[in-house]
């Protein structure tokens, strides 16, 4: 079976499946219905009752880490760390870092030893850093739990898990299809690789038609959706209620923008791939809740030290407490954020609260020959087609060409390189050829930084905002 008749094949599936409840498809296990129960009292708990619970789940992840996971028991004897030590949240600063690479190279001794291999689900994240990272989840259980943290966060604007939603995100579908209804999972699926102004006029009315009314998407994406709009002057106030933005940074002016030209509400949240930290935007401001139910947040300085004080840019650290099948404790995500200025919140919770939140996806696009812009964070892979590659970075210097630069590993061969070229082709489709060429090593920025993307042309159409 090819891969077109692969895809026809899922869809074929997804409408069988759809046959059964949605809520008894996705959302009806005890650790879905039980974090969601506790979400709705918990999110209004007081600090030191945040604090005391934090403390309370860090005691027993140390405890559990150091009998079920070799890593950390070694790290544990090394420093003194038990969890009769562990008294205040301060205690986790003593604790060394530890970050992408060393759970690169530790993965098996950072495995628990608590679960059969059966409940074992592997993830990965391409990320920016053009470094595949595989680690484990545990089934059935890390899942539900995000699942209820999201829900219970939408919720503060409206949102239920039974509402139709509307993606514009990373999904490519099949040759001359622009959009697609998943009743498997109540969406009204955009292809964001087929977008450009000759079109934008069938995505608008196939988003009107689905009287959906929340957009799930990338800041970019739904930027270049209304500048498209825009330039052939299509009017789109009023086609949602809520754009969920997430998965880049959000730049100044962008939230203004969205918001007065569709009339919606702009939310957005900030996690990632690792499911150790969380926070999602307030009902009433901007400003990140951090979830304290779901890991704890630290930001550090260059020193490693810990930042306390309001509006200083710092690293996150994240310490989850969704994963025990791989726990990850003072994890350096290379993410930035700033704490809130201190103070109650109109909406009433108590979490802590972060702003100005930097992640590494930085919006940048390539370009297609037919005027689409593909935003270089829906070409994030999120598979092990890249597991014998130990770089990547792509290169653009003109539309409708994109170069990936690979760095293989020794056990690269011609299949991973088919099978590279054949996911990526998927989602570029006819809008841009991939050549693909193994290098000793990917471009550093002139600050020794790696780039996803070196983008090496003009922008086609410039912003309306």
């Amino acid at each position: 079976m090819n891969s077109t008749e692969c895809k026809y094949a899922k869809y074929a599936y997804r409408r069988m499946a759809s046959l059964i409840p949605f809520r008894l498809r996705y959302f009806n296990s005890s650790v879905y219905r039980q974090t969601c129960k506790q979400l709705q009292s918990s999110q209004y708990w007081s600090v030191d009752r945040h604090v005391s619970y934090q403390i309370k789940l860090l005691r027993e992840l140390v405890e559990y880490s150091y009998h079920h996971v070799p890593y950390y028991t070694n790290i544990f004897t090394k420093y003194d760390i038990n969890s009769n030590s562990i008294t205040t949240l301060n205690r986790l600063s003593t604790l060394p870092f530890i970050d992408k690479e060393l759970v690169r190279n530790n993965t098996k001794s950072l495995t628990s030893t608590a679960y059969s291999t059966r409940s074992h689900k592997e993830e990965s994240t391409g990320g920016t850093e053009g470094t595949p990272l595989y680690f484990l989840s545990l089934r059935g259980y890390t899942d539900q739990r995000e699942a209820a943290f999201w829900h219970t966060m939408l919720g503060r604007v409206g949102f239920t898990c039974t509402d139709w939603m509307i993606e514009l995100r990373n999904t490519a579908l099949p040759p001359g299809v622009l959009f697609d209804y998943n009743p498997m999972r109540r969406k009204l699926v955009l292809d964001p690789f087929k977008m450009n102004p000759d079109n934008i006029g069938e995505y608008v009315a196939a988003v009107k038609a689905s009287k959906a009314r929340i957009l799930h998407t990338y800041p970019s994406a739904v930027c270049l959706f209304l500048n498209f709009a825009s330039c052939k002057c299509i009017d789109v106030k009023g086609i949602v209620d809520l754009v969920f933005a997430t998965s880049e940074n959000v730049y100044p002016g962008q939230r203004e923008y969205v918001e007065n030209l569709l009339d919606a509400r702009f939310f957005s949240f900030y996690g990632h791939s690792e499911k150790l930290v969380m926070a999602g935007e307030c009902e009433y401001s901007s400003d990140y809740h951090v979830q304290t139910e779901y890991g704890i947040l630290e930001l550090i300085d260059e020193h490693g030290e810990q930042i306390l004080e309001p509006g200083v840019r710092g690293e996150i650290v994240a310490t989850g407490f969704n994963n025990p099948l791989m726990p990850l404790i003072r994890y350096r995500t290379g993410d930035y954020a700033e704490w809130a200025l201190p103070g109650p919140c109109d909406c009433g919770r108590h979490y802590p609260r972060i702003t100005n939140v930097a992640g590494r996806w930085l919006q940048e696009m390539v370009y297609g020959r037919s005027g689409t812009q593909i935003s270089i964070t829906s070409l994030n892979l999120h598979s092990d087609v890249l597991r014998n590659v130990h770089k990547y970075q792509f290169v653009q210097n003109e539309p409708g060409v994109l170069i990936l630069n690979i760095v293989p590993t020794r056990s690269y061969t011609t299949v991973d390189e088919v099978r590279v070229k054949s996911s990526l082709q998927l989602k570029l489709g006819n809008e841009a050829n991939l050549l693909i060429y193994t290098v000793d090593d990917t471009q550093l920025t002139n600050r020794g930084k790696h780039k996803m993307l070196i983008q090496n042309i003009r922008p086609i159409i410039a912003s309306n905002m």
